[in-house]
């Protein structure tokens, strides 16, 4: 094998598997980003339900998330056993262009490395949308419970107030009985 055509060969291959890493890292990030919308809306939704519901949206919610992570540390993983086979196999195939095999492994390693990056970014950026979401949904529920308290309060009120009203019209009942007997 002729060296020199071994690395233009290789440098294609790497750069056609850098192209494929781009396109997963692009799907990856869009997949994201419909899943946060997705969240978002749910978030609304939520919104003009009972506080009943709260718990349950709670849960799925962590549990998109769970699964998200998930999803993003498998493909991290897939990712990075891609990376190191191509690389190994990069190395044993051209054992004779040693130095362009190594500068195209640093290569590699600083895009790796950009893209972990990346992915980490929007990984963090998507716990902290879920994070604040949570928030709004705790201060939704807060809201929620305080409508309900003042509710009650005023319900209790009522009760108080008609419960006073039935006494005073009993005790006039009984009056106005005690008249009739005695005028009768």
């Amino acid at each position: 094998i002729n060296s020199g055509g071994g690395a233009t060969e290789a440098f294609n291959i790497f750069r056609r598997e850098k192209d494929q890493l781009l396109n997963q890292i692009r799907a990856m990030e869009n997949q994201l980003q419909a899943e946060q919308l997705e969240r978002v809306q749910k978030l609304e939704e939520f919104r003009e339900q009972h506080s009943v519901h709260v718990d349950k949206v709670r849960r799925e919610s962590s549990a998109k998330l769970d699964e998200a992570r998930q999803e993003a540390e498998k493909r991290i993983g897939l990712m990075q056993s891609e990376h190191q086979a191509k690389i190994e196999e990069l190395e044993k195939s051209f054992a004779s262009g040693s130095n362009e095999i190594l500068e195209l492994k640093m290569k590699l390693d600083d895009q790796k490395k950009i893209y972990d990056e990346r992915i980490e970014e929007v990984a963090e950026d998507h716990a902290k949308e879920l994070e604040e979401l949570i928030a709004q949904l705790d201060i939704v529920e807060k809201e929620h419970e305080d409508r309900v308290s003042q509710k009650e309060r005023i319900a209790e009120e009522k009760d108080k107030i008609i419960t006073a009203l039935s006494n005073q019209l009993s005790e006039a009942l009984d009056r106005f009985k005690a008249l009739e007997d005695f005028s009768n």
